[in-house]
């Protein structure tokens, strides 16, 4: 309680110091408590439906999330040359493209040009190495989509770009060891766009299987409720 100056009423006036604590410890509290996790997927990846598919279970430790694009040459398309580097086209000129190649084809090489981040060189790298249809592997630990090789075939890499099974054999020297002195296993999710070839997805899978990390599932669209 206090007096107001110059009146004869006492004003009430709370103590909102033990409030500011308690704010204080229970943000504290969260901070420490509370583990934030960010889910390894793109979104530029669409993966199938499947009419059996179940929510994924909320588990402890996040998966590995390999996200697979076949590669389509349209999105060279999506850039100019200039002093000897390729930038991405004006809103304008992606207008005009977008009406020559058609919705489908436009929308489907606008998701590999997010997915390099409208990166023009680094795409132009990726269309001296990699076939119509050949599979990229993405992962959001990696600056840079990684490549499959189709049919075991092992052609040198390019700068930046990295052997799947490479990463997976580096990741896997990077794992945790449990109290026995083993490997904590980690659980692999496979996530392959609708256009992406099932030959690829299985060739993903074994390459997995072969690096030790045997726990694989599979990210599907769950189907709409009617």
């Amino acid at each position: 309680m206090s007096s107001a100056s110059g009146s004869g009423h006492d004003v009430v006036e709370p103590n909102l110091t033990p409030l500011l604590d308690l704010v204080m410890q229970l943000l504290m509290f969260f901070i420490i408590c509370v583990r934030f996790v960010t889910d390894q997927v793109k979104q530029e990846i669409q993966v199938p439906v499947n009419q059996e598919a179940r929510p994924a279970s909320k588990v402890a430790d996040q998966p590995i999330v390999l996200n697979l694009i076949g590669w389509d040459g349209t999105v060279k398309q999506f850039f100019n040359q200039s002093a000897g580097r390729w930038i991405p086209k004006s809103d304008r000129e992606l207008s005009e493209l977008r009406s020559a190649l058609g919705d489908a084809k436009f929308f489907r090489a606008e998701r590999l040009f997010n997915l390099f981040k409208g990166d023009g060189n680094q795409v132009m790298l990726a269309d001296a190495n990699f076939k119509p249809g050949e599979a990229l592997v993405v992962t959001l630990t990696e600056p840079n989509p990684m490549t499959l090789r189709k049919g075991g075939g092992r052609r040198p890499n390019p700068d930046k770009f990295m052997d799947v099974a490479n990463w997976l054999r580096v990741t896997w020297q990077d794992l945790p060891n449990d109290p026995s002195g083993k490997k904590v296993e980690k659980r692999v999710r496979i996530r392959a766009d609708r256009d992406v070839e099932y030959q690829d997805v299985h060739q993903v899978a074994e390459v997995c299987r072969r690096n030790k990390f045997t726990s694989l599932y599979y990210g599907v669209m769950l189907p709409t409720a009617r």
